[in-house]
């Protein structure tokens, strides 16, 4: 189905749903209301490009596997813009800058950053990238205008669960999904993962992610013993452990038989589950950033002084507990509040003033008024045709010499469950409840409507049909 075929086409890329999702659909949202069409897709394909005769693709990042897909994009004449979702916490700005791929950087028309921070380092990759300092969607959800999204659902999980603590994990590095699906060491097929990608490029880069890995090991094994010593001391609170969205959620609920009121859930955004926590436990995770844009300081447990291995700004706008028992004091006096840490201003833009999402927009029509001529489309086509002939045929020979990169799922039903995972389906249904609730708090999207097209979400505005 292909309504509104005519209006001036956006593919908007998503990969893990509670985090993503609400901030892609204001974005979306916005950018309907200024006439064009957005289809909100997990979709990485030329394909999916030319059926909806795509001006703009938005992706997530500029890994160096993305070079050919982006190098394919500028021979449909297709306008690329990045909004990194990585993009504001990282263990050290040289290692964020690995993702930087140079190449893959250098075809993006226009790199959207989270704040001050991100903009440095993406000009110290590539200074000829045209950055704009935006921040992202996600921020303005933690904006007074939105922070009513939540009050409900936190309402309801607080009237379900009573008092807890919430437990972030963020070790997907030490305990991702594909350990299921493989029988070899977890850190070689990381290693393998990280080749792939072009985030390990030398020896030294290889040395520092196996040592990263045994850290995060140790840390992730010290975090399992603290929820036990917690469980038992605070044997009238419960304990809900989140895992993140690619890490093997049965190692959790394994680790954790026996022990009645500890939880592992995975449900819905993050952002209520904060709300509603008495106290929040993370160990480098993002969770301990957005609880101070909350104005809750979390609980940053930190068993082990690797401090080249931890992530600096969560922890930093966290209170430091080094020992279990430092966590049950904490515990006790929490919830802890305070102020928006005014380092966090240095990394995130727009937590004032004009919106992310609306700095976005404006940008992007900026892009629009340089589009392609027509006659440049069509040449670029022709060449585009041309060119994929010339890769397939490269790619048999590819297959032939086992050049392939190797796979690190054994069949498609296990890839299938793991993307499951992370997005899942994404219904019309429950876009349509988030749009509504945006139309209340901003008094905007009136005439925004949608529809389902094979998986896909497309916004659009009803005035521009």
């Amino acid at each position: 189905m292909q309504k509104n075929k005519n209006l001036p086409t956006i593919l908007l890329s998503i990969e893990t749903k509670a985090r993503e999702f609400p901030g892609k659909v204001l974005l979306a949202s916005f950018l309907a209301e200024k006439g064009f069409r957005i289809v909100l897709t997990k979709n990485r394909k030329e394909t999916e490009v030319k059926k909806y005769n795509a001006w703009l693709f938005i992706d997530r990042n500029t890994f160096a596997p993305r070079f050919k897909f982006f190098k394919n994009l500028k021979l449909m004449a297709t306008r690329l813009v990045c909004i990194d979702e990585e993009g504001v916490v990282w263990i050290h700005p040289e290692h964020y800058k690995k993702r930087l791929h140079p190449r893959t950087n250098g075809l993006v028309d226009v790199y959207c950053t989270w704040g001050e921070k991100q903009t440095e380092l993406v000009k110290q990759v590539n200074n000829r990238v045209n950055v704009v300092e935006t921040g992202n969607p996600r921020i303005d959800l933690f904006r007074p205008e939105l922070t009513a999204l939540y009050e409900s659902k936190s309402k309801a999980i607080k009237n379900k669960y009573g008092d807890f603590v919430l437990i972030v994990s963020n070790f997907a590095s030490c305990n991702h999904y594909y350990s299921k699906e493989t029988n070899e060491l977890p850190v070689e097929v990381k290693i393998q993962q990280l080749k792939y990608q072009g985030l390990i490029r030398t020896k030294e880069q290889e040395e520092f992610e196996r040592r990263f890995f045994y850290n995060r090991l140790e840390v992730f094994n010290k975090i399992h013993d603290a929820v036990k010593y917690l469980s038992k001391r605070f044997p009238e609170l419960k304990f809900i452990i989140r895992p993140h969205p690619s890490e093997n959620h049965e190692v959790w609920k394994e680790t954790m038989k026996g022990f009645q009121n500890v939880l592992v859930i995975f449900e819905g955004e993050l952002t209520p589950w904060i709300l509603a926590a008495k106290a929040v436990i993370h160990n480098s995770c993002t969770s301990g950033l957005e609880s101070a844009l909350l104005q809750r300081k979390a609980i940053a447990y930190i068993p082990l002084h690797e401090p080249q291995f931890e992530c600096d700004l969560p922890n930093k706008v966290s209170a430091i507990a080094k020992n279990e028992v430092e966590i049950a004091d904490m515990i006790m006096r929490s919830p802890i509040y305070q102020q928006i840490p005014d380092i966090i201003h240095e990394y995130i833009s727009s937590l004032t003033g004009t919106m992310a999402s609306e700095k976005i927009v404006q940008t992007i029509e900026r892009l629009y008024q340089l589009k392609q001529p027509f006659f440049k489309i069509i040449i670029r086509n022709m060449i585009f045709g041309i060119m994929s002939i010339i890769i397939k045929i490269k790619n048999i020979f590819k297959r032939k010499k086992n050049h392939e990169p190797k796979k690190i799922f054994k069949d498609i039903e296990a890839r299938n469950k793991y993307f499951s995972q992370k997005l899942s389906s994404i219904t019309a249904e429950e876009t349509l409840e988030y749009i509504a609730i945006y139309k209340k708090l901003l008094g905007k999207f009136e005439h925004i409507a949608i529809y389902q097209d094979d998986g896909n979400i497309v916004f659009y505005d009803t005035r521009y049909t």
